[in-house]
């Protein structure tokens, strides 16, 4: 007897391939397959290698979905990813690892007219992000005849489980306006989300655009992760705002050894660690590492760590308060509705943890209180400032 036995297709799994650029189209776009070995636009299974001094490579400014991005780092002249118009931004997603080598430049466009500068976006959703590099938006466009206000400067926005920047991270300025009653364009914003940690490196919002009726805003920055944010040695963080923030219980923010003026912000600073610990070792009495203009705010939520006899008055200007503001929290744990704001406690007649083993019961007890007492409000109620807070 013969048994028909089916043939069966190809049941092997899609493996990940790799996409050299060797710029053999003789082009600067992304999109052109015959830059690339093998030939053919990169997808969501390909490796991507963009390998040293490659020039200026385009996209057209849609996302670009990828399973993993390497700029490897320059010799000489690096290689810089932007996109092929005004305002238009580069969007890199990946389900691994992408790697901005030193040397290289990942950079929206600047804007024409009044519109806004393009963004500089690379997320992963399940690897990590190193930049050594330079992530910049673009700078926002002059004012039109009959326009209010000039452009907003491009964003800076990386997103994924350990995101690391040892480089530079530069939000768009803001556009500049000349007609009379016309403002300046707002500065753009720099965002760092880790799904495990985020490393700091350097950041600075975007400058303020000027004009007749009035300048716009520098840009924010914000770094977030719910286990660890760290700065080192030789890291700043300038803007309108400096935020920094773990949202687990036992989260911590290290800014351990940190410069004089590392943290230098015109209106706020917010360093937030719920129950977590703030770790201000290794900085020295009389070292302002964190200060703002006159009028500006510094506000420190957790269990403080300094070096014995430095008082956390000593290494900031003006004086921290624990002070769990509306920004603060919506900056650092999202914000879906409104915010009652909690009462400011003054931190000047509390001690600080040392690293000499002092008690800090009554600080961190005063420090949950103050958190204790925001509720963020929102459509259903939200809830009463995470209870894992209590």
């Amino acid at each position: 007897m013969i048994v028909a036995v089916p043939l069966l297709g190809n049941t092997s799994p899609a493996y990940a391939a790799g996409k050299t650029w060797d710029g053999g189209a003789g082009t600067s776009n992304w999109g052109d397959g015959g830059n690339w070995d093998p030939n053919g636009v990169p997808g969501p299974n390909d490796d991507v290698t963009i390998g040293k001094d490659k020039g200026t490579i385009k996209t057209d400014g849609s996302q670009k979905t990828v399973k993993s991005l390497t700029l490897e780092k320059a010799d000489a002249g690096g290689t810089t990813l932007t996109a092929d118009g005004p305002s238009k931004s580069v969007d890199i997603k990946a389900s691994g690892d992408i790697t901005i080598g030193d040397g290289n430049t990942v950079r929206g466009c600047d804007g024409n007219a009044t519109k806004n500068g393009g963004d500089a976006k690379l997320e992963s959703t399940n690897g990590d992000v190193t930049n050594d590099g330079e992530l910049k938006g673009g700078d926002g466009g002059e004012r039109n005849p009959g326009d209010t206000q000039a452009g907003n400067g491009g964003n800076v926005k990386v997103k994924g489980k350990n995101v690391r920047n040892d480089g530079t991270e530069t939000a768009g300025g803001g556009g500049t306006a000349t007609g009379a009653g016309q403002r300046g364009g707002n500065g753009g914003n720099v965002e760092n989300v880790g799904t495990v940690s985020a490393h700091g490196g350097d950041k600075t919002g975007g400058a303020a655009g000027t004009g007749p009726g009035g300048n716009g805003a520098p840009g924010n920055t914000t770094t977030k992760a719910p286990k660890q944010v760290s700065l080192v040695p030789g890291d700043t963080q300038g803007g309108t705002a400096i935020y920094l923030g773990v949202t687990v219980p036992a989260g911590l923010v290290s800014l351990a050894g940190l410069d004089a003026n590392a943290l230098t912000a015109s209106s706020r600073i917010c360093i937030y660690a719920a129950n977590g610990t703030v770790d201000l070792t290794g900085i020295s009495s009389g070292t302002v590492v964190m200060t703002t203009d006159p009028g500006g705010t510094i506000s420190i939520a957790g269990n403080i760590l300094t070096d014995p006899g430095v008082s956390v008055n000593d290494i900031a200007e003006p004086d921290p308060v624990l002070h769990a503001s509306p920004e603060c929290l919506c900056a650092v744990l999202g914000c879906p509705g409104g915010v009652a704001e909690a009462p400011d406690v003054d931190a000047s007649s509390l001690e600080a943890t040392t690293s000499g083993g002092s008690s800090s019961a009554p600080y961190a007890a005063i420090a949950g209180a103050a958190a204790g007492g925001a509720l963020l409000l929102g459509a259903g109620g939200w809830y009463a400032r995470r209870r894992w807070l209590s």
